[in-house]
């Protein structure tokens, strides 16, 4: 039998490297062993012995592994995985030779539906570990959270467009006038431009949209701060912001329509 990446029982130090990977990938993507064991239509109680290193899986199940996690047999079975090495060893292409990243996911999801069992469950850890998750490339350190918004508050940014923030533990570390998603007591979860007031403990939240008014809120009325990174839209911006410029201009122009009949009812 032929000695290759592939072949565990020729290679006696793959065993540990599979095992340690494989638990290492599935921490990272912060998932359970139920969970993965369910994606790979095994008991878990097996893949619990793969991780020990106690069994290996059949050719089938290990490609189902590498799959799942986008990277190469190669690499989960040779190297052994660390938060330092994941850039390095990397899934290569055999006919390019391009890199890409393994799939792992790294932004927790809160969908609209999900906001009110969300703010009931903050201090939840086993809640928090079951949202649903997916994967944002160039994200450094985190932990980030993607909160689908509601409401025209922050046009052109439309409602469904789902927000990418990262964890933010200090009101101090707000920076004036950057967008942030806050976890609240009386409003529930708000996308706002933030103005913070150290001195008396409120923050201004300022809306994108000017016919929303400014509001404050003390701090204590504040479960979260996650900070602005990025966002998933399911329009093209371009259009968004030209329809939310004529909405604009259509606004004004009724409210100038207004004011001349005022003006002309006074002059009759």
């Amino acid at each position: 039998m032929p000695n290759n990446s592939t072949d565990l029982t020729l290679q006696p130090n793959l065993n540990m490297n599979f095992a340690d990977n494989i638990k290492f990938l599935r921490l990272k993507a912060g998932l359970s062993q139920l969970q993965i064991s369910e994606k790979l239509g095994i008991p878990r109680t097996t893949l619990g012995d793969y991780e020990r290193g106690h069994t290996e899986p059949n050719l089938d199940t290990l490609i189902q592994i590498a799959n799942l996690y986008d990277i190469s047999i190669e690499h989960l079975v040779k190297k052994k995985l660390n938060d330092d090495l994941i850039q390095t060893y990397l899934h290569r292409d055999n006919q390019d030779h391009t890199i890409s990243e393994p799939f792992v996911p790294n932004v927790e999801l809160v969908p609209i539906h999900a906001e009110a069992g969300y703010i009931e469950s903050l201090q939840d850890p086993e809640y928090i570990r079951e949202l649903p998750r997916f994967s944002i490339p160039k994200l450094k350190k985190g932990p980030f959270r993607g909160f689908e918004i509601r409401g025209d508050s922050m046009l052109p940014i439309e409602s469904g467009t789902i927000v990418i923030c990262v964890s933010i533990p200090k009101f101090e570390d707000i920076i004036a006038g950057n967008t942030y998603v806050l976890i609240t007591k009386e409003n529930g979860i708000v996308y706002k431009r933030i103005v913070p007031n150290h001195k008396t403990k409120k923050l201004a939240l300022h809306s994108d949209n000017t016919i929303f008014p400014m509001v404050e809120i003390s701090y204590d009325e504040v479960f979260e701060i996650w900070q602005y990174q990025a966002h998933i839209a399911y329009h093209d911006p371009k259009l968004n912001y030209d329809q939310w410029q004529d909405d604009k201009l259509s606004d004004i122009q009724k409210s100038l329509l207004q004011i001349e009949k005022k003006l002309n009812k006074h002059t009759d």
